[in-house]
């Protein structure tokens, strides 16, 4: 579903299934024409494909409460919320995302707009990592797949574990699996 995506660094697990709010943008691509007061229509199949991956970084990130809205111009609005956090990324029809962040009533960055969707998704990496270096600790717990159900999941706490070292991760966990090659050179065998 995200052939030719720019997000490169997202790796789903193969048991997750789709939540409320990945439904909730691939059901756009079913909107009615004009169903915004005569404006509108469906949602390109691209569109839907960037706010997928946002969505995913959301929530890959540690961010579960989120949400999606399409506009009447072709465009998908994602947010993640986190106490007063809020991170609004809009994936325009123009193939560039528009990005907002604040904290309570206080934008902590100016809004971009209309950038390159590699620059969102790294400004986006960078900001969860404050989050949760600055505002929680969380702590990677597994639990039993099942039906429409996760199989991992990050909890966060707002009370520091005690221990000697805080639990909270500096980098993404999401990372490829690099797997170790041997090169042979010559025949290992002798020929009987």
């Amino acid at each position: 579903m995200l052939a030719n995506n720019p997000f490169t660094n997202i790796y789903l697990p193969i048991s997750a299934v789709a939540t409320a709010t990945a439904e909730k943008i691939i059901s756009f691509g079913s909107l009615a024409p004009g169903w915004h007061y005569g404006n509108g229509g469906p949602i390109n199949s691209k569109t839907i494909d960037l706010a997928l991956a946002i969505y995913w970084q959301f929530f890959l990130g540690g961010l579960e409460e989120t949400d999606a809205f399409p506009g009447a111009d072709g465009e998908v609005m994602v947010t993640a919320y986190f106490d007063a956090h809020y991170l609004e990324v809009i994936v325009e029809s123009d193939d560039t995302m528009s990005f907002t962040y604040e904290v309570g009533d206080e934008e902590m960055l100016p809004p971009l707009e209309h950038r390159p969707p590699e620059e969102i998704s790294k400004l986006l990496a960078g900001v969860m990592r404050g989050i949760w270096s600055t505002s929680a600790f969380c702590t990677v717990t597994t639990s039993i797949p099942g039906r429409n159900k996760i199989v991992s999941k990050v909890w966060h706490s707002k009370t520091p574990p005690k221990t000697a070292e805080p639990l909270w991760f500096s980098e993404s966990v999401w990372t490829p699996q690099v797997r170790p090659s041997v090169s042979m050179q010559g025949n290992t065998i002798q020929p009987a």
